[in-house]
C-alpha cells in the first residue's frame, strides 16, 4: 500500500491502499500537488488524484521512468526496448495523448 506520510512525525495522512501488485520503482508529482504518477517494476501507471485520492486511471501507458513539467502541461515517459536503448516521449498530461517521440537514447 501507498502512504503518503509526514517525515519528522511519521504520521500516516493518507493510505491510498494498494496501487499495484508489486513495488513502487518511480514517482512523480505536478507542481501544484494536485495529481501522483507512479510506475512499477513492470512498467505500469497509475495516476492518482491527491485531493480525492482516487485513481484515474492504469496502464494507459506503459512507463520506466518519468517525468512532469513545472508547468504541469507534460508528461515525459522513457520506456526500455528490446535492444536496450529508451524511446522518450512527451504526452499532455490533460488529454492524455501522445505528442512526441526521441528515438534511440542508450543509457
Amino acid at each position: 500500500s501507498f502512504n503518503s506520510v509526514f517525515i519528522d512525525q511519521d504520521t500516516i495522512i493518507k493510505d491510498f491502499g494498494e496501487i499495484f501488485n508489486d513495488w513502487i520503482y518511480c514517482i512523480a508529482n505536478t507542481s501544484d500537488n494536485r495529481y501522483l504518477y507512479l510506475c512499477d517494476c513492470d512498467s505500469n501507471f497509475a495516476e492518482i488524484d491527491l485531493s480525492t485520492g482516487k485513481k484515474l486511471s492504469c496502464n494507459r501507458i506503459k512507463i520506466d521512468r518519468l517525468a512532469v513539467t513545472d508547468d504541469n502541461r507534460f508528461l515525459f515517459k522513457a520506456t526500455e526496448n528490446e535492444n536496450g536503448r529508451y524511446q522518450i516521449q512527451k504526452h499532455s498530461v490533460r488529454a492524455t495523448k501522445l505528442i512526441d517521440t526521441l528515438e534511440g537514447h542508450q543509457k
